[in-house]
C-alpha cells in the first residue's frame, strides 16, 4: 500500500525497517518468495505504522 498508493519507494520503507530492499522486492513478486520471519516482521511493523499514521490525520 505505501509502495503504490502513497508512492513512498522501497528504498525508503528498507531503511525505515532495516531491511535491504532486494528483501522488499521478495515480499513483492507473485508468488513471494521466502524471507526470514524478523525480516517480514520488521517490514510489517514498519508499514502498518505508516498506515496507521495515515489514517490518523485529520482530513480537511
Amino acid at each position: 500500500m505505501l509502495v503504490s498508493y502513497y508512492g513512498i519507494s522501497k528504498l525508503t520503507i528498507a531503511k525505515m525497517a532495516g531491511v535491504e530492499e532486494n528483501d522488499i522486492d521478495r515480499l513483492l513478486v507473485n508468488p513471494p518468495e521466502k524471507v526470514e520471519i524478523e525480516v517480514k516482521y520488521k517490514i510489517d511493523v514498519t508499514v502498518m505504522e505508516g498506515v496507521s499514521q495515515s489514517l490518523c490525520k485529520p482530513l480537511n
